[in-house]
């Protein structure tokens, strides 16, 4: 169970670093 959540929260962490990197499209 707890591997499910650490996979998640790492995605979520990668998904906002790499949208927080990157600049929002207009």
């Amino acid at each position: 169970m707890k591997r499910y959540t650490i996979v998640f929260a790492t995605l979520a962490v990668l998904y906002s670093t790499s949208v927080f990197a990157q600049p929002e499209p207009v």
